[in-house]
């Protein structure tokens, strides 16, 4: 169960660690290797401080080492993202909007999921060790409900993704039907 906690507490960074590595190279394109290695340190210092904060100040262990991971590793990333979008004059509002739109989805899926296996693990509740297949239907049925959960929201939210590839579909369709 620590592994299990420190990894959630890991997960909550993984976004930032993928966005650093992209954004970092942006910088190093246009020939920028000063700012990443700033914000780099910038992260760093608030690191040490966070996990000290948190593992020790906080009672939270090897959790708040995870957690202060996490959260350094995310405001290295939103800072990258910020002066970048100052520099390339990125218009943050209108994608704050829709970054905010697919956030709600996928929390509304997210809970989706969690219901639902909560709610089909109580029969299993029954059995010490319930039979594979019967995990592994649980977690497709439970991907599939996420995934409608996920396409409703995005639809009622009116994510522009999701439009765009309602369109494409409609209009593969109209064709194969012929005028």
């Amino acid at each position: 169960e620590a592994t299990q906690a420190a990894f959630l507490f890991y997960s909550l960074g993984l976004a930032g660690h993928a966005l650093v590595q992209i954004l970092a190279r942006v910088y190093f394109a246009s020939r920028d290797t000063t700012t990443p290695l700033a914000l780099t340190l910038i992260s760093i210092g608030s690191n040490v401080v966070l996990s000290v904060t948190l593992a020790l100040g906080l009672n939270m262990g090897i959790n708040g080492l995870a957690l202060a991971n996490s959260i350094a590793t995310l405001l290295e990333a939103a800072l990258l993202f910020i002066l970048l979008a100052s520099r390339a004059r990125l218009r943050l509002v209108g994608l704050g909007v829709e970054t905010l739109k697919q956030l709600s989805a996928s929390l509304l899926m997210g809970v989706a999921m969690f219901g639902f296996i909560r709610v089909t693990n109580l029969p299993f509740d029954l059995f010490v060790d319930p039979p594979k297949l019967v995990l592994a239907l649980q977690t497709i049925l439970a991907a599939a409900v996420g995934g409608l959960v996920y396409l409703a929201a995005a639809y009622l939210l009116r994510i522009g993704e999701l439009q765009e590839i309602v369109a494409v579909v409609r209009a593969r369709v109209m064709r194969k039907r012929g005028p």
